[in-house]
């Protein structure tokens, strides 16, 4: 992806060969959060203070995540 400037976006398509592709999605894993991301913007709270409780429910979900990802590994 190319940024460039007044929000103008190129998106180049990736070549990866059909074998590569398929081992990628054998191993690939998603997981929701549950947190929105606003990235690049400041939101501050209904009481005007900073994105602190933002940030500790994101590192919070993230441990989640990296906690499941450890029992799935250990479960193998």
């Amino acid at each position: 992806m190319e940024f460039h400037p007044q929000n103008r976006v190129i998106v180049n398509p990736l070549r990866v060969k059909n074998w590569i592709m398929s081992e990628f999605e054998t191993s690939l894993v998603l997981f929701n959060s549950g947190v929105s991301a606003h990235i690049g913007q400041h939101h501050p709270g209904a009481d005007g203070q900073s994105d602190q409780s933002t940030n500790s429910t994101t590192l919070d979900a993230m441990h989640a995540i990296k906690a499941d990802a450890i029992g799935m590994k250990n479960a193998c």
